[in-house]
């Protein structure tokens, strides 16, 4: 965070609940329902391995869609 402050990047918080909702509407979704929505979003052969992934492409989905917004 000190990183991007330095370099006047701003950061943004998003909740995983808000992440996980947006995604499969289920804020409380299981990693493999993670992983299978964002299979299906991005149209992957595979469910994105390891689970950390998904999250990450799930966060960064979200915050594409909040910046949209703004």
């Amino acid at each position: 965070m000190l990183a991007c402050q330095n370099a006047h990047v701003t950061v943004r918080n998003l909740p995983s609940t808000h992440v996980k909702k947006s995604l499969t509407g289920n804020g409380h979704a299981s990693k493999t329902q993670m992983q299978r929505a964002i299979q299906a979003i991005c149209r992957l052969k595979e469910v994105p391995q390891p689970p950390d992934v998904a999250d990450a492409i799930a966060i960064a989905l979200c915050a594409g869609r909040v910046h949209e917004l703004h």
